[in-house]
């Protein structure tokens, strides 16, 4: 399986979730990473066998895998990221090896192009992908919106696109969610506790968040927890001031249990642009934590089922997140109603289909 690194992020804790899994299904698994490093590599289990392929640059990747494909000769691999798609593609095109490639893509493409202001990395491009997909054994998206965003971006008829939900909910959230933690303190203790999960950048959106929390403790007291780090904290840090949130907001950066405060707050917040099929939103169902999210695309809404799971609100509109933030609070959902529907996207309903995408029989 190839991805860029093991940092914190929900891609890599899928691919680890689901290379572990696969390896108790009697797989010989191998984690390709274009950049041996992150957080996450303390917890890869000593029977798989990491590659670090130390690249700076995506174009230098097709020699690398090339001489991998020729020497290993796996039956399947599997790529997460639509450039690395197309250098896999590519390079089993010149290997001349028969191993099975199946691409996936984990955010919708035309909602990623669109919200992206920076241009300066090279991205996929749509004719491109048209051209090279089609070597690909399978293709996977995460969602039905990131299936339908393949489709449309790349020009390829949808029926050649597979949807396998990510492989999110084990034993191991349940447990980690039953740890017990300290909140920060706040100015009140009868506050509302929110908590929101992921980078700090672009995507997240977490300035609409804060607008939104202004709003909204002016009705009611809360603290808000932010667990991620980016690019963006000086950036967040200065608007924290400057909107007077000091002591009611907290960027609290990576923490190793971030299932502890999504069991321990009154609600999970998501403010992004866009997603793919964003796991933090199926962790918290898990965790029995309300969700309030934004609509975009795509995921919050498959993931919610159009909102019966939790209150979904339009993109950077902090009026409507507050409204939301505020009629959960007073109308919760039942906490065993959201691990039922966390249960829809477990490992090992999502293993299994990977499983049959990776040895051929679809």
């Amino acid at each position: 399986m190839l991805i860029p690194n093991l940092s914190v992020g929900g891609i890599q804790r899928v691919i680890l979730n689901l290379g572990i899994s696969l390896q108790r299904k009697g797989a010989e698994v191998h984690l390709l990473l274009i950049k041996g490093e992150g957080e996450l590599l303390k917890e890869v289990p000593d029977s798989i066998k990491v590659i670090n392929f130390n690249l700076t640059s995506i174009f230098r990747l097709p020699p690398r895998l090339i001489r991998y494909l020729k020497k290993y000769r796996p039956t399947a691999l599997l790529s997460t990221h639509p450039n690395m798609n197309l250098a896999v593609s590519l390079s089993k095109k010149v290997s001349g090896v028969n191993s099975r490639i199946v691409v996936s893509e984990h955010n919708d493409p035309l909602s990623a192009s669109k919200f992206r202001k920076s241009k300066r990395r090279f991205s996929a491009a749509p004719f491109l992908k048209k051209l090279i997909y089609p070597w690909a054994d399978a293709i996977v998206g995460i969602s039905e919106g990131v299936a339908d965003g393949i489709a449309k971006s790349a020009g390829i008829p949808r029926d050649r696109i597979q949807v396998i939900y990510n492989p999110i909910v084990s034993d191991r959230i349940r447990n980690l969610a039953k740890e017990k933690l300290t909140w920060p303190k706040g100015e009140e203790e009868e506050r509302v506790k929110l908590v929101a999960v992921g980078r700090l950048g672009p995507q997240k959106d977490f300035s609409t968040l804060l607008e939104a929390l202004n709003v909204f403790r002016k009705r009611m007291p809360a603290q808000l927890v932010i667990l991620g780090e980016g690019e963006q904290r000086k950036r967040l840090e200065a608007e924290i001031r400057n909107q007077g949130l000091e002591g009611i907001v907290h960027l609290l950066g990576y923490v190793q249990n971030p299932y502890a405060y999504m069991s321990g707050a009154d609600i999970f917040v998501s403010s992004s642009l866009w997603e793919g099929l964003p796991t933090v939103h199926v962790e918290a169902l898990a965790c029995g934590c309300q969700v309030v999210s934004t609509d975009c695309p795509s995921g919050p809404s498959e993931i919610l089922a159009g909102g019966r799971y939790g209150r979904l609100v339009p993109v950077k509109d902090p009026q409507a997140l507050a409204d939301a933030i505020e009629q959960t609070v007073e109308n919760p959902l039942p906490k065993d109603v959201l691990r039922k529907r966390a249960e829809y996207f477990s490992v090992e309903r999502s293993v299994e289909q990977y499983w049959r995408v990776l040895i051929g029989e679809v």
